[in-house]
């Protein structure tokens, strides 16, 4: 393996630990609250958690086709003071963090435009990560 191609490794395994410990990630597990009329967010946030885990797992296979060892990473402890508060509360940080997952994966989908394989998986993902960011603002702004 070339070195570039250890370093996109390494970045690729980043992504996929942001990702795959994203604040979305987490929110879908510690069961937010939701007053009544509220469930739908709280549902289309948890759809949105395990539709985003699928690129966890294309990110994974990638490593793995690559032969590389995948760290997966932990949640951020600041995230533990967050249990038990209600969904719109979490909106805000939510739309906040996921801006910083598109800015991060749209950048290596662009460093990895050298590298087919890696190029075309992280484009995807960049496409999807937005299109939840979308999904995110238009859930916020209706809190």
């Amino acid at each position: 393996m070339q070195m570039a191609e250890a370093v996109a490794s390494a970045q690729i395994n980043n992504l996929l630990i942001e990702i795959g410990r994203s604040l979305l990630q987490y929110v879908s597990q510690i069961w937010p609250w939701s007053a009544t009329g509220h469930e739908e967010t709280r549902l289309r946030i948890e759809w949105l958690a395990a539709d985003q885990s699928q690129d966890v797992a294309a990110l994974a296979q990638l490593l793995t086709a690559r032969g590389e060892i995948i760290d997966f990473g932990t949640f951020p402890t600041e995230y533990t003071s967050l249990h038990y508060v209600a969904v719109n509360f979490l909106l805000g940080a939510l739309v906040r963090h996921q801006e910083a997952t598109v800015r991060d994966a749209e950048n290596l989908a662009r460093e990895a435009e050298h590298d087919p394989e890696a190029g075309i998986t992280l484009k995807e993902i960049a496409v999807r990560e937005r299109g939840r960011l979308d999904e995110l603002r238009r859930l916020a702004s209706g809190a």
